[in-house]
């Protein structure tokens, strides 16, 4: 196993860790804002791949298993899933489209990409945070040198990133709790079963700038870069 594999194994395990242990414990993160979507507002600017027609028939039996036991869940649509790059504007109230902003991002964001290539994304396994299913995602050394060269130049030109989880991550999220869990238990036993399992791949052959909201529900592409 290589030095970026390691990483993001120890990575999704502790936050898997660190999210069973609060949904036994019954401190799951209830998402308010999903009972009444089209009320929320808040917008946000990031850089993401799009993994529309990425996930498998496994990771569809599992969903379909797991809705069984919590009907109550959000489950993303595929049209909705993604890998984010990097944030720059995380999803807000009072969000201000700036044209000046969105060209100063795709110039950094194209500067970043000189000598880029496409590059492959394996997902391998379902885990739990304390407040969703995220999907793991594996890849070589591509997605991080477009991330230290994005960093690298945002320092350079005093750009603020954001950041919910440590930017080595490749994981999707999949599902949202919209409310309490009922079975705990035996929802845990079912995400369990498939920590490991083969849920789909993708070959990343450009990137998107996009304006969304928290679920990427409702996405305004501002530019796609496509990879050599």
């Amino acid at each position: 196993m290589d030095r970026v594999a390691e990483e993001l194994d120890a990575l999704y395990a502790r936050i898997n860790r660190e999210g069973e242990k609060a949904i036994q414990n019954g401190r799951e993160v209830v998402d308010p804002f999903l009972n009444n979507m089209d009320a929320d507002e808040r917008l946000g600017l990031t850089l993401q791949i799009d993994m529309r027609g990425t996930t498998n028939d496994i990771y569809e039996k599992a969903v379909k298993r797991i809705r069984e036991i919590e009907p109550g869940l959000y489950i993303y649509p595929d049209s909705d899933l993604h890998i984010t790059v990097m944030e720059f504007i995380s999803a807000t109230r009072g969000f201000v489209r700036d044209g000046d902003r969105n060209d100063k991002m795709i110039e950094l964001i194209e500067n970043a990409l000189c000598g880029a290539a496409r590059f492959d994304l394996e997902f391998k396994g379902l885990i739990v945070s304390d407040a969703a299913v995220l999907g793991k995602g594996y890849y070589r050394q591509g997605l991080n040198q477009i991330r230290n060269k994005l960093r690298s130049l945002a320092r350079e030109q005093r750009v603020g990133l954001e950041q919910r989880y440590q930017r080595t991550s490749a994981h999707f999220t999949g599902m949202r709790f919209r409310s309490t869990l009922k079975n705990r238990s035996e929802f845990l036993k079912i995400v369990r079963e498939y920590n490991f399992a083969a849920i789909g791949s993708l070959r990343v052959n450009e990137l998107e700038l996009v304006v969304h909201d928290w679920y990427n529900r409702r996405k305004e592409i501002i530019k796609k870069f496509v990879l050599p």
